[in-house]
């Protein structure tokens, strides 16, 4: 069985090589995907492990040149416990824009049975917003952002 430790290093470089079958074998089908803030082309709470591979990940995909930036090449586990990993990642490159994309990220990965059932990711949202998306429509999230809607 693997570790945490071990499904988040899959999770990064699944993020790194973009291998959308690599990343959706550790996902969870009730995936929730948090962005903690009150505004932006992301934001909110986002439900499933579907809505994940089909809808969020092309938004981002889509947005960047695979030969001018790698998402999330460098990352470091800062915590882990049983149930939960800190880490940050970060990212240097160019976007579809032309924009510099040098965006840090700081994720917090739950896992039930092995597999990633929530991820928290706080970012440069603006900077996101400004290279990427420019000015692409928000995608809807099933809830807002707020405290009250996350489970512990």
């Amino acid at each position: 069985m693997n570790t945490n430790r071990e499904t988040v290093d899959k999770f990064y470089r699944s993020i790194a090589s973009a291998n959308s079958d690599a990343l959706a074998d550790i996902l969870d089908p009730n995936l929730e995907l948090i962005i903690p803030i009150s505004d932006g082309v992301l934001s909110g709470h986002y439900r499933g492990k579907t809505k994940f591979m089909t809808e969020i990940l092309p938004l981002v995909f889509s947005c960047v040149n695979q030969e001018e930036i790698t998402f999330c090449k460098d990352y470091k586990i800062i915590a882990d416990d049983e149930q939960t990993v800190v880490a940050m990642a970060q990212n240097h490159g160019l976007a579809s824009s032309g924009a510099r994309y040098d965006q840090v990220y700081v994720h917090i990965l739950t896992f039930h049975d092995g597999k990633l059932i929530r991820l928290i990711e706080y970012f440069d949202s603006a900077l996101a917003d400004r290279a990427l998306w420019g000015d692409s429509a928000k995608l809807p999230a099933d809830a807002p952002f707020n405290l009250s809607n996350i489970s512990v």
